[in-house]
């Protein structure tokens, strides 16, 4: 794995398979990952599930921490009642970007996000 290019090329790294969670019951930002300096996420895959029977909208962001623009990942979403949506693209955040869901109201979402974490020293 390649090193940020903002540490020395000879300081040593940690790899750590991860997962994080979280719950999205309105259309207010729930953050599952919040990055943080000096380690990149690869994220592997993120299950989504609504929980309580009611069809939803979920949306997925990046964006970086303290930025009033996020970049759409999934954007307004269709979830049936109880149905389950798994996003197996993989990609990278970086330093203090955020992985960001909300759903387009009321809503019960269970998230999970399975995820590798690159920590440079």
């Amino acid at each position: 794995m390649a090193n940020p290019s903002s540490v020395p090329a000879s300081a040593a790294g940690t790899e750590i398979l991860r997962r994080a969670h979280g719950n999205v019951t309105s259309a207010s930002d729930v953050v599952v990952i919040n990055g943080v300096a000096n380690y990149t996420y690869t994220i592997l895959s993120v299950i989504i599930t609504e929980t309580v029977g009611n069809a939803e909208t979920i949306s997925m962001t990046l964006g970086a921490d303290g930025q009033t623009t996020n970049v759409a990942l999934l954007s307004v979403h269709s979830l049936g009642a109880r149905e389950t949506f798994v996003w197996n693209d993989r990609f990278v955040m970086s330093e203090t970007d955020e992985l960001v869901f909300s759903a387009g109201g009321t809503a019960n979402i269970d998230i999970l996000v399975s995820y590798i974490e690159n920590r440079w020293s």
